[in-house]
């Protein structure tokens, strides 16, 4: 794995930091934010999923737009279909 900061943390771990954000985890949430900030694609995509199911959907759009420039196809995918 390189060490670069997008490839640095492996998407099981990003996975499960969702997880458990889900069920309520702050500390989870935390960390998934921290990388998200940090450039790590996959935080950002998954934390734009969190809060695009929670109450606070917009929240999500930031978060996906982030990883736009980085090639990121899945967070393009979950942009639309938040417009649609």
């Amino acid at each position: 794995m390189s060490s670069n900061l997008i490839t640095k943390y492996s998407d099981t771990e990003i996975r499960g930091l969702l997880y458990h954000a889900r069920k309520g985890d702050a500390t989870a949430l935390a960390t998934l934010e921290r990388r998200a900030c940090a450039g790590h694609v996959n935080a950002q995509r998954y934390l734009g999923v969190y809060w695009f199911r929670t109450k606070e959907p917009e929240r999500a759009v930031a978060c996906w737009c982030a990883a736009f420039p980085h090639g990121c196809r899945w967070s393009r995918y979950y942009y639309g279909k938040a417009l649609y």
